[in-house]
């Protein structure tokens, strides 16, 4: 993920900034709608798995490209399915589906023909008719998140009230915005009100160069957070350590479901950031998670939650 990497990152405060006020109220909120907060259901993973150092680390020597998708779900049980950004190929998604155990959920990107458009108030069919095609992923299918280019600024806000005005609600939505101004005191209260009246959920950045887009603000009782590396070193395992302990704070507090994908270059280094994350939130929450099980993985610092 290019978004917010930089070359340096001395002098950047990495601790999680407080959460804002609403995200306790919305946590709350779905406890006053009868959802028990003893019971956090987590989704990890990264954003590919065709790569061929990643495979190394995660598959048997000598499986064959077209198994690599059921190894990849034996050691995580989540995509952030990118390459569905150029388009939702027919056929894809059951037979991906098919490949992947019942607790596997999959979270594709909306097509770049919807989000990174001139103007979203021509697009409404051509997403409704995504929504239609992604619904083959079935009960695999996490959220279906859309990526507005740096570009989409907090001037289009009617035109995106407009969009989700139009959706049916069929489908689990999140939302990035990657404009600066979206998280200025002048738009982020209005923008953020709005994902939350439409149950969409707001995908949270934790990315080098961007810490504004660190925002800490759940809009719905799920949390989506895109985790970027840096080096794949100790201080992204202490970053990653700091998610741990803010997610068993918002389990507490009533969260349901967490979507939580790291991305690293080279590629194959965001299997090991995803397992020391798995492994930590698993000793912060108390949960049962699966671990996964890596072959020729780089050491780690131990934990030291």
């Amino acid at each position: 993920m290019d978004f917010g990497k930089v070359e340096d990152i001395s002098g950047i405060d990495f601790s999680l900034p407080p959460d804002h006020p609403a995200t306790a109220a919305r946590l709350a909120q779905s406890e006053s709608e009868g959802k028990s907060r003893l019971r956090l259901s987590v989704h990890a993973g990264c954003p590919i798995w065709q790569d061929d150092a990643m495979a190394k680390k995660l598959c048997p020597p000598r499986t064959p490209k077209s198994k690599r998708l059921a190894c990849y779900a034996r050691q995580f049980n989540s995509l952030e399915l990118n390459s569905t950004g150029y388009g939702l190929i027919p056929g894809k998604a059951a037979q991906w589906a098919a490949e992947v155990p019942e607790d596997f959920r999959f979270c594709p990107k909306v097509p770049m023909d919807v989000t990174h458009v001139p103007n979203l108030d021509g697009v409404w069919r051509k997403f409704a008719a995504h929504c239609e095609s992604a619904l083959a992923f079935g009960n695999k299918l996490g959220l279906f998140f859309l990526q507005f280019p740096e570009q989409f600024g907090p001037s289009r806000f009617a035109e995106l009230e407009r969009f989700l005005d139009a959706q049916t609600g069929t489908i689990p939505l999140a939302l990035e915005v990657r404009h600066a101004g979206w998280f200025q005191d002048g738009a982020k209260h209005r923008f953020f009100d709005l994902l939350a009246a439409h149950g969409v959920t707001s995908i949270i950045d934790d990315t080098p160069g961007r810490r504004d887009a660190l925002h800490q603000r759940l809009t719905t009782s799920s949390a989506f957070i895109r985790f970027n590396g840096h080096a794949g070193d100790a201080v992204d395992f202490r970053r990653l350590d700091g998610w741990s302990l803010r997610i068993r704070k918002w389990m507490d507090q009533g969260l349901r479901d967490l979507y939580f994908y790291t991305h690293l270059d080279p590629k194959d280094r965001t299997v090991e950031l995803s397992a020391h994350f798995i492994a930590g939130l698993g000793k912060a929450t108390g949960l049962d998670l699966r671990q996964p099980r890596l072959q020729g993985a780089e050491e780690e610092p131990s934990l030291a939650l």
